[in-house]
C-alpha cells in the first residue's frame, strides 16, 4: 500500500457519511427510562467512575478528566493555540482511544502533519517516520474531509456515524464558528450544542468542541474564561467542562522589549490552560505550559 492510500485510510469524507443521519431513527437518543433502569451505572458512579475517564498529557491537570458520555469546550481568542493545543491532547488519546478530528478551519494534510510534527517531536520528519506514524495511526485516528463551512446536521450525521461504524470515542469540532450559525443566533447555538451533548450521552463518547473567545482590546492583560465565549451563554452552561486557552503575550511583548532575561524568559511560561468548569468534579484551576515551536508539544514544566 502506498502512502497516499495509507493516508487516505485515515480519511472519512463526505460520501461515506452521506443521508447516514437520516437513515437512523430520530428519535431513538430520546428514549424515556425508568429510575431503576440507572442502578447498575449508580452504583458504579459512586465505585470510582467519577475519576474515571482520560488524562491530559500534563502532570499539573491530573485532576481533570476526559470522560465519556461528556462534552467539552476548548475556547480562547483567535491565535493563542485551541486547536494546537487539542492536537496534542488527542495525540496521546489515540495511544489508547479511537480519535476523529473533524477540523472545518485545517486541511487533512495539515492536521496530519502537525500530528505528526508533535509525533516525533521535530518540523523536519523523515519520509520513514511519516510512513510509520501513518502505519500506525490506522484505525486509532480518522480525518474528517470537509474543510470550510459546513451545518449542524453534517457534524451531527459524521458523529454518529463515526461513533456506531467506526467505534471512535473521541470528536474534535473545530470550530463551532465554522458551523454555520450566527454569533447572534443564540437558539440556534444552544440547540446545536444541546444536540452535541446529547449525542455525547447516547454514544457514551467525548465530544471536544472548539469555541472562540471575543475579542478584547488587550489580550495581554485579560485572560479568557468560560464567560467570554463568543455567543449564547448557554454554550458553556450546556457542556460538562469548559477549557480556556491563553498564550502569554505579555511575555512575547517583554522579550522582543527586552525586559526579560534568558533565564527568565525560559521560566516565565508561554501560556495557560484554566480549567473552569468540571460538572463531575470538583476541581478547576489553571495550568502553566511552556511550548515549544520546533516539536508544536506543550509541557506542564520549563
Amino acid at each position: 500500500m502506498s502512502l497516499d492510500e495509507k493516508v487516505e485510510n485515515l480519511i472519512v469524507n463526505e460520501d461515506k457519511i452521506k443521508n447516514y443521519f437520516f437513515r437512523r431513527e430520530s428519535d431513538e437518543y430520546r428514549k424515556i427510562k425508568s429510575p431503576d433502569t440507572f442502578i447498575e451505572s449508580t452504583i458504579g458512579y459512586f465505585s470510582g467512575e467519577i475519576q474515571s475517564g482520560a488524562y491530559l498529557p500534563f502532570d499539573k491537570a491530573e485532576n481533570f478528566r476526559l470522560r465519556l458520555g461528556e462534552t467539552t469546550t476548548w475556547s480562547g481568542y483567535s491565535g493563542h493555540g485551541k486547536s494546537m493545543l487539542l492536537s496534542y491532547v488527542t495525540l496521546k488519546l489515540i495511544e489508547n482511544y479511537k480519535v476523529m478530528i473533524c477540523s472545518f478551519e485545517m486541511s487533512c494534510r495539515s492536521t496530519l502533519a502537525r500530528y505528526i510534527r508533535q509525533s516525533v517531536g521535530t518540523n523536519e520528519p523523515t519520509e520513514t517516520a511519516i510512513t510509520q506514524f501513518c502505519n500506525d495511526a490506522t484505525g486509532k485516528l480518522f480525518l474528517y474531509d470537509q474543510l470550510g463551512s459546513t451545518n449542524p446536521t453534517a457534524v451531527l450525521s459524521v458523529i454518529y456515524y463515526g461513533a456506531e461504524q467506526l467505534g471512535i470515542q473521541h470528536f474534535v469540532v473545530d470550530s463551532l464558528m465554522k458551523c454555520s450559525i450566527n454569533e447572534d443566533d443564540y437558539n440556534g447555538q444552544k440547540k446545536f450544542v444541546d444536540q452535541l451533548c446529547i449525542a455525547a450521552r447516547d454514544l457514551n463518547v467525548h465530544i471536544h468542541l472548539i469555541a472562540h473567545s471575543r475579542k478584547t482590546i488587550d489580550e495581554t492583560t485579560h485572560t479568557p474564561s468560560k464567560f467570554d465565549v463568543a455567543g449564547s451563554a448557554t454554550i458553556t452552561n450546556l457542556v460538562d467542562n469548559c477549557v480556556s486557552i491563553y498564550r502569554n503575550k505579555k511575555k512575547e511583548k517583554d522579550i522582543l522589549e527586552g525586559k526579560l532575561t534568558e533565564e527568565d524568559a525560559r521560566i516565565v511560561p508561554d501560556g495557560f490552560m484554566a480549567v473552569n468548569k468540571q460538572r463531575h468534579f470538583e476541581w478547576e484551576g489553571s495550568v502553566p505550559l511552556w511550548f515549544h515551536s520546533k516539536s508544536l508539544r506543550y509541557s506542564d514544566r520549563p
